[in-house]
């Protein structure tokens, strides 16, 4: 499992991207400047790109941004991870600048590190799965990355969707927005377990019922959103306070982003049903 190292701080550039360059030439271009780190791996679940080869570790690597604003490439796999054709060391950070050219194991696709002053219009088809955390998610306390953000599993994570929409697609709506929540699984939830329990056996009804009781205690003030995210949220952005950064058209599920959309800055949502649980939503931006 990953674990974040002290030195790790989101950037502050907005413009870091990966372009993705396939055997067939089909470029594709992604944001890594959203958040302080990035999984890449086989795991789907566990990770923020899903490298579907065999070659490829469970989790294969991770970008870091560090305080200082570098970028650091960090190797966690077996049969390795090259940049600009050299194998990097295991478990070592490896310094990326602009133009780094790197490649997991036999993952047909290479990387490139890209540090613009333009935004990218970043692929709304991509080859890599996009997942959290967000890592939106659900990530990143306990891997747990079941997109309890609201997030279908093909979506990820928290992008800076700003620059993703194609000024050439009038279909594409042009927002974007920030939130966070508290989640309370049920045992109909698409995945039933958590950072806090193993095993969720309560009812959808008392999800409902734990939901509602932590909107009005919301309400009250007994205690902030941040605070009560941390102590009863079933989703690992606990550890953020429940924040799952910013999101554009489709990161979400559809409930989820409905719901948000329809909230003033710093309201409070009544619960949304959704497949990973029953969600309470506070809109930040």
């Amino acid at each position: 499992m990953f674990k974040e190292p002290p030195w790790a701080s989101n950037p502050a550039s907005k413009n870091i991207y990966l372009k993705i360059t396939s055997p067939s030439d089909d470029n594709k271009n992604y944001h890594i400047s959203d958040k302080s780190y990035y999984l890449f791996g086989r795991d789907k679940e566990h990770v923020d790109y899903h490298l579907n080869h065999d070659s490829c570790s469970r989790l294969h690597a991770a970008i870091v941004h560090h305080k200082d604003g570098r970028i650091f490439l960090i190797d966690h796999s077996t049969k390795g991870t090259t940049v600009n054709g050299a194998a990097i060391p295991r478990f070592k950070p490896h310094h990326l600048t602009d133009g780094s050219e790197f490649k997991f194991a036999e993952f047909p696709s290479q990387f490139k590190t890209v540090i613009s002053d333009q935004n990218p219009i970043l692929d709304s088809n991509p080859s890599i799965t996009h997942d959290k955390r967000p890592r939106t998610g659900d990530e990143r306390a306990d891997g747990d990355k079941e997109n309890d953000l609201g997030q279908p599993c093909s979506k990820r994570p928290r992008l800076d969707r700003e620059s993703e929409f194609n000024k050439g697609n009038p279909s594409v709506a042009k927002w974007r927005v920030r939130a966070c929540h508290i989640l309370i699984k049920h045992k109909e939830s698409r995945r039933p377990s958590s950072w806090k329990e193993p095993v969720v056996t309560r009812t959808k009804e008392e999800a409902i019922d734990m939901a509602r009781n932590i909107r009005r205690r919301l309400q009250d003030k007994e205690e902030t959103f941040s605070v009560m995210a941390e102590t009863e949220s079933d989703c690992s952005s606990a550890k953020r306070g429940g924040d799952l950064g910013s999101f554009g058209p489709s990161q979400m599920q559809h409930a989820f982003e409905a719901a948000t959309l329809a909230l003033q800055v710093g309201e409070i949502s009544e619960p949304i049903d959704t497949d990973s649980g029953i969600h309470i939503i506070l809109r930040t931006a």
